[in-house]
């Protein structure tokens, strides 16, 4: 039975796999989007022994139990996009924005701001942005300039400047709609090799191209697992209806 079930972890794989590459795709247009992997490992071999025949036993090797997966999130950078506006803004190198939601702390590479009634900067979610004195960056009117290490400059006047984190990529759980969360606790360290690209947005990471060749290698791996377990359900129906009559 070992065949059939390898077979069927296989197909299982090859579906997560699609459902991951599913997911990219529907997220090309998405700024900042870090694409996700699915690698596979094999579950822990076993070593058979040769009984009853052989003093002292004797190994005859080991043998695998078929697949497991693991998603992954590809930090690669994306490549930048100008857009012109004063409050997009774009990470250039290490690290994130720092967000003020109803959940807590969140960073985010998606620099896709606004200025509410109040004159605070909030993302499209209406989370506060944070400065690097950890308390919301208020802009009010007027003409907005951030240089390079994120000093942020209204009307010629300095108003602090935005907070950019680097937490551990290790520590880093993915929350939705672009937003990344440490565990309560964690320390996160502030970012030093990096650039603020203001009238720029980070685009995905996706390889189109890539991701629609891994979708059809998928395919023909989870067709070639399933002729496999059709294989063993006929082995399995055959040694059930011949080698069990009795003659």
């Amino acid at each position: 039975m070992r065949g059939l079930y390898a077979s069927a972890e296989g197909m299982l794989l090859q579906q997560r796999r699609q459902e991951a590459i599913t997911n990219n795709l529907a997220n090309l247009n998405t700024p900042a989007y870090k694409y996700e992997r699915t690698s596979a490992r094999t579950f822990a071999e076993e070593l058979l022994w040769r009984l009853g025949d052989t003093t002292p036993v004797v190994p005859v090797g080991a043998v695998a139990f078929g697949v497991s997966s693991e998603k992954s999130i590809v930090w690669n950078q994306g490549p930048l996009s100008e857009t012109g506006r004063p409050l997009d803004l774009a990470v250039n190198g290490e690290g994130f924005f720092v967000l003020e939601t109803g959940e807590g702390l969140r960073y985010s590479r998606e620099g896709t701001f606004q200025l509410d009634k109040e004159g605070f900067l909030r993302t499209q979610r209406d989370d506060y942005v944070l400065g690097s004195n950890g308390e919301r960056i208020f802009i009010g009117e007027g003409e907005v300039s951030i240089s390079s290490d994120g000093r942020i400059i209204v009307n010629g006047e300095e108003r602090g400047g935005l907070a950019v984190a680097n937490p551990r990529l290790e520590d880093i759980r993915r929350m939705g709609e672009g937003m990344y969360a440490v565990a309560p606790g964690t320390f996160v360290a502030e970012a030093e090799e990096f650039e603020i690209k203001q009238g720029f947005l980070e685009r995905s990471n996706i390889d189109l191209t890539g991701e629609v060749t891994r979708a059809l290698e998928a395919l023909r791996a989870y067709e070639t697992n399933q002729r496999m377990v059709q294989a063993h359900d006929s082995i399995l129906k055959m040694a059930a209806s011949r080698l069990g009559s009795l003659r």
